[in-house]
């Protein structure tokens, strides 16, 4: 992932070997005093060992905050997928 600055074109990387990034998603710091005051958070998965983790980095720095592994591999390029309950009336 990179966080590109238009203002001073320099940029920011998060990388690691093997995995792919979903579609990072940005969340503000509802209290935030700047621009980037707020975490991204991306689903990413790892084709070596065949596994997805939730990573949520720091949107200021793009470092990792943390990393939360998931018990199923979730697909590639997974966006977003809406399921309806069979009881449901909505």
């Amino acid at each position: 992932m990179v966080k590109y600055n238009l203002q001073t074109n320099q940029a920011i990387y998060w990388s690691q070997a093997h995995v792919f990034c979903g579609e990072p998603t940005f969340v503000a710091n509802p209290a935030g005093t700047f621009q980037d005051d707020g975490v991204i958070i991306s689903m990413v998965y790892n084709v070596k060992n065949r596994k997805s983790f939730l990573l949520i980095l720091d949107a200021y720095t793009m470092k990792e905050l943390a990393r939360i592994n998931l018990p199923h591999p979730l697909p590639n390029r997974l966006h977003v997928k809406f399921v309806m309950a069979e009881n449901s009336k909505t």
